[in-house]
């Protein structure tokens, strides 16, 4: 498991970046999205895509390094979406939908945690 003084979840602020890092987790870069990432050590290990839109934060594609480990995947994923619904909640998000290409370990998350979603 990784340390949590280890793990920093930041927003991509520029979409060459937030492109170059979708092609680094091997999932399709969305230009129409916003992008949060989990960096250890200062090395990116995750990457979600999302887009705010009518107070719904709608999750669209999660990319993270491959591990063995089902903790610490469990973990970053955990730090990286609750980092990107807080940014939501910042923006007056009411509800939270996935797209059907996220990722089921994410969804179960965020069932675990009873947060609402939905399959565009």
């Amino acid at each position: 498991p990784l340390p949590d003084a280890m793990l920093e979840i930041l927003p991509v602020n520029d979409p060459h970046e937030q492109e170059a890092l979708a092609a680094r987790f091997r999932i399709p870069y969305l230009r129409t999205t916003q992008g949060y990432i989990a960096q250890n050590n200062g090395k990116p290990i995750a990457l979600c895509q999302f887009r705010i839109s009518q107070k719904t934060v709608t999750l669209c594609s999660v990319g993270i390094t491959p591990s063995e480990d089902v903790t610490e995947r469990e973990q970053i994923l955990s730090a990286l979406l609750l980092g990107t619904l807080a940014f939501a909640m910042q923006n007056d998000v009411q509800n939270v939908r996935c797209t059907k290409e996220f990722p089921e370990d994410a969804r179960r998350l965020l069932a675990k945690w009873q947060v609402f979603s939905d399959e565009n």
